[in-house]
Formats: structure tokens, C-alpha cells, sequence
């Protein structure tokens, strides 16, 4: 707070300050103190011309018109289905980790491979889903 009270005195005292110089120093003595140096007038526009501008060529009326050449038809490409790159394997495990595939089997990703198959059959062991409800038949009309 006492921060703010400096801060808005030495305000005030500033404006105080700048209106009693200027009171003090009144106007300037003469007008002609603070006028700018005399610039020559600008010429007036009336005296510039545009430049001769030659005269618009028009195309006869016999001549034949511009021909667009378009094309037959914009066909897209055949979309050729993408045949993966490693064939699927059962009991193998792609690898991406170093950029691009690479097949494993065997060790340690069949330990693995076994263990999840495990944890997968115990969760859904007791999971069950009622049959869905049956929709009464909409005659037909």
C-alpha cells in the first residue's frame, strides 16, 4: 500500500511540476520560433499527361476460336490389395521394434505367447451374454 501512495505522490508532483513550467515560461516569443523552413509549392496535376497509350488490337471476327483439348475421362488407379509383407504363422510373434518386421517363435515369445493365451482363457472363463431379445415380427403390409 505504501508503495502505491509513493508512487501516486510522485506522480502528481510531476504533473504539478510540468503545469508550472509551462506557466512560468508562457507562450513562445514569437511565432516564428517553432515555424518550419519554407518548402517549394508542388506542382499542380494539370500540368502532367498521361503517356500515349497505343491503340487496343482486336482479333478479326473470322477467326476461329481457341480449342481446349480435354481429357476422355479421369479414371483413379486399380487398387491392388496389399499382400502383407510376412505371412501370418501360428504360434509366432511379429517383432517391430528395430523399424520392419521381423518373425519370432520360439524362447521366450512362445513362453510368452502361452501365458497370455492363459491369462486370456481365465478371464473369460465365467463370461457369459444373455441371447439377445427377441424382436416381434412387424406384419407385413
Amino acid at each position: 500500500m505504501n508503495k502505491r501512495l509513493i508512487w501516486l505522490v510522485v506522480a502528481v508532483a510531476l504533473i504539478l511540476f510540468g503545469y508550472f513550467v509551462n506557466r512560468r515560461l508562457g507562450p513562445p516569443a514569437s511565432a516564428d520560433s517553432y515555424a518550419l523552413p519554407s518548402v517549394p509549392a508542388a506542382p499542380s496535376t494539370s500540368q502532367f499527361a498521361p503517356p500515349p497509350l497505343p491503340p487496343p488490337t482486336f482479333l478479326p471476327a473470322d477467326a476461329p476460336a481457341p480449342r481446349i483439348v480435354l481429357p476422355e475421362s479421369v479414371s483413379r488407379p486399380q487398387v491392388v490389395p496389399l499382400v502383407p509383407e510376412i505371412p501370418i504363422q501360428d504360434g509366432a510373434t511379429i517383432d517391430f521394434s528395430i523399424g520392419a518386421p521381423v518373425v519370432r517363435s520360439g524362447g521366450a515369445d512362445t513362453e510368452a505367447l502361452d501365458r497370455a493365451l492363459r491369462e486370456m482363457a481365465e478371464a473369460t472363463r465365467n463370461t457369459t451374454f444373455p441371447p439377445p431379445p427377441e424382436q416381434p415380427a412387424e406384419p407385413e403390409k
